[in-house]
């Protein structure tokens, strides 16, 4: 999980926001690019902000919404993380001007705030990162040609080729198994999954990350131990699941189930 530096505190924001009126209420650690546009993920960079409750989190959205940047959208998480925090999402235009609009959007969110020095995390990199224009140029995807969007299409339902042979039919249990992991990974943050049979296939911005799904939760879960490949793929689930290391995989838990995960090899 995503560590934040403040622990969460409970406030009542008044209507009228004024200088530093979310102090202590926005973290200091951004996510960039690693959560689905709701708009495309060609044209945008959605920003995560993690804000200690939800009162806080409508003024930030209301706040960034009346920028004077060029923000395309603003939506803020109808539920808190497991850790606690809701979540305001940013989408901004994906093109070489995103660092300094990005640059100029926490200027402006500095006079609400006591933040000295912002971070932020993006697809590929585990610990946190300064933001500053050297590090978002380096390390984010500017140019829209080089995101490759998923397809909808019916194309992955088409029968095999005839020269192939006709693949067995799956068994009910089978069938009831595969809705279930469809279900389950239905809030995931990614762009694709596949669900084929006891392994699923997670796709984001051109990575695939393949894991051996079970429904027999180990015993040996530690909460407090946290690796480089536990909080990739909670980056890669989003904030409405929890992961958390046990033995040779993850357990990842949702409000309603939990499945357990080993990297296919």
């Amino acid at each position: 999980m995503i560590q934040r530096q403040v622990p969460m505190q409970r406030f009542n924001i008044s209507e009228g926001l004024s200088r530093k009126s979310l102090e202590h209420l926005v973290q200091p650690i951004i996510s960039i690019d690693e959560f689905e546009s709701k708009i495309s993920d060609k044209r945008c960079i959605v920003i995560g902000f993690y804000c200690g409750d939800a009162d806080p989190a409508r003024d930030l959205s209301h706040f960034v919404d009346r920028s004077s940047e060029p923000v395309l959208d603003t939506e803020v998480s109808t539920a808190p993380t497991p850790d606690g925090y809701y979540v305001v999402w940013v989408e901004i235009q994906r093109d070489g001007h995103f660092p300094q609009v990005l640059l100029d959007l926490l200027g402006e969110v500095d006079n609400l705030t006591n933040v000295k020095q912002w971070q932020f995390q993006c697809p590929g990199h585990d610990d946190p990162m300064p933001v500053n224009k050297e590090n978002l140029e380096k390390n984010l995807v500017l140019d829209q040609s080089k995101i490759v969007e998923p397809v909808d299409s019916d194309e992955d339902d088409e029968g095999p080729d005839e020269e192939e042979p006709t693949p067995e039919p799956d068994t009910d249990n089978d069938e009831e198994d595969s809705e279930e992991l469809s279900e389950f990974w239905k809030q995931a943050t990614v762009d694709k999954v596949i669900v084929e049979n006891s392994t699923v296939t997670l796709q984001h911005l051109g990575h695939v990350f393949s894991f051996t799904v079970s429904k027999d939760i180990p015993t040996d879960i530690d909460a407090l131990n946290e690796s480089s490949d536990g909080r990739r793929l909670q980056r890669l689930v989003g904030p409405l699941f929890a992961v958390y290391p046990a033995g040779a995989g993850f357990v990842v838990e949702s409000d309603t189930d939990a499945v357990f995960l080993t990297p296919c090899t």
